[in-house]
């Protein structure tokens, strides 16, 4: 959603589908997604939690999947 409005993503894939998660963003490149508008950044998510979270320009979270 935030996509559609103009904002820029984070994209941090799920440790067991980075390969999935970058082929999809190869996709959405190969299509036209200008950069900086989706930035696929795969690590591990205590490292890319307290980053982004530390930011005061972090607007919002969103969270999907599994988190089991």
């Amino acid at each position: 959603f935030k996509l559609v409005q103009g904002c820029g993503v984070l994209w941090k894939p799920s440790d067991t589908a980075v390969l999935a998660g970058y082929r999809i963003y190869q996709v959405m490149k190969e299509a036209g997604l200008p950069d900086g508008v989706v930035n696929f950044i795969p690590c591990e998510g205590p490292v890319f939690g307290d980053t982004i979270t530390a930011s005061p320009d972090l607007a919002a979270i969103n969270f999907t999947g599994s988190v089991a």
